[in-house]
């Protein structure tokens, strides 16, 4: 019993010495709150797994003690600039200008046209006495080249003449594409004597036209979505051949043999040859030329449009030189493959012509 006074008294002894240094190892788990200032503040215990509130925000974003950096400046979006329907009306408008890339009926590069400057300088470049050169007409339409559905801007400037001369009107076209650097012109064409040029709503593009009366040439080629002017496949016709041969002068004439004929008779019911050629003739030096022939391909038609097979005497003459003859089937064949290569479908090829709007102003000819 002695014993056990004696452990409880130092159970006692070492519970108030706890307490004095202030742990909570009698069985309360905190320590009694003090009346004065030095008595600790109430809270979770070390270890007791609870997570101290985080101190409160105040509105903005600050806390209490303490401020978070200041916010960075919005920088408002730039404004948006016309689009490209609109840009075409402001130069309607003759608050626009144009550029051309290259120099065409005394325009320049390096600066921008309105469009009576424009129209006014493409008039005092057509003062030749052969030449249409007073405009007469000008009109417009919004086209889709290549199909995209953004819009181009056609125009067409007719020209006349007050005097006699060769010509008595002549035609030009003119395609105009908005870029984010500015407006410019992406094609040219013309019409004038026996040539002439058609341009369908998506910028496919047909010029051609009479060399004599047994013959007839012409070229053709699209502006595609980007304003680019491609060309596609250039096409000959001559008539009335006596027969199957296909003239000397589109062969290499120092491989021929010496009996090879340079004298043609016709017939009103003779032999069509048709030449075709992917490459795009641009020069005409010697050199270039021959190049070029020797990328022709023949074909030859009777009167009624039936294939006919090359004559027989200078077929294996052909074939020895490279020479390519295929049916008219064939050729229509590797056209629309050639051209689907180059982006070409039939929505763009069949396209429907375009429909022009009379431009009206008061530096124009009335009615």
């Amino acid at each position: 019993m002695k014993n056990k006074t004696i452990i409880r008294l130092m159970a006692l002894l070492l519970c108030l010495s706890l307490m004095a240094a202030g742990l909570s190892a009698c069985g309360a788990g905190t320590v009694p709150s003090g009346s004065g200032s030095d008595a600790a503040p109430s809270g979770p215990a070390e270890g007791s797994g609870t997570v101290p509130e985080a101190p409160p925000q105040t509105q903005g974003g600050e806390s209490q003690g303490g401020s978070t950096p200041p916010e960075q400046p919005v920088t408002p979006p730039e404004p948006e600039g016309p689009n490209d329907k609109e840009v075409y009306e402001l130069f309607l408008d003759d608050a626009y200008g144009v550029s051309v890339s290259e120099t065409m009926y005394g325009l320049e590069p390096g600066r921008t046209y309105s469009l009576y400057e424009f129209a006014q300088t493409a008039e005092a470049s057509m003062k030749d006495e052969y030449m249409p050169d007073k405009l007469v007409e000008l009109k417009w339409s919004l086209i889709d080249c290549g199909a995209d559905g953004v819009p181009e801007l056609a125009l067409m400037l007719t020209f006349g003449k007050e005097h006699e001369g060769y010509f008595d009107t002549s035609t030009e076209y003119f395609i105009l594409k908005n870029y984010e650097d500015g407006l410019k012109v992406v094609e040219n064409d013309s019409t004038y004597y026996r040539y002439e040029s058609t341009i369908n709503r998506y910028g496919y593009i047909t010029y051609g036209g009479s060399d004599g009366a047994a013959s007839y040439g012409y070229s053709n080629r699209f502006v595609n979505a980007d304003g680019e002017s491609i060309f596609l496949y250039s096409g000959y016709y001559t008539l009335a051949h006596a027969d199957a041969v296909i003239p000397y002068y589109y062969l290499p004439q120092e491989k021929l043999p010496e009996d090879y004929p340079t004298d043609y008779s016709f017939e009103d019911e003779g032999i069509e040859i048709d030449i075709y050629n992917f490459d795009p003739y641009e020069s005409y030096d010697e050199d270039t030329a021959e190049e070029h022939a020797s990328y022709n391909m023949f074909v030859f038609l009777d009167s009624d449009g039936k294939d006919v097979p090359p004559d027989e005497r200078y077929a294996a003459l052909y074939e020895e030189l490279g020479v390519v003859t295929v049916t008219d089937g064939e050729m229509q064949e590797l056209i629309r493959k050639h051209e689907e290569e180059l982006g070409v479908t039939d929505q763009i090829r069949d396209g429907e012509g375009i429909e022009w709007t009379l431009y009206e102003a008061d530096w124009l000819p009335k009615g």
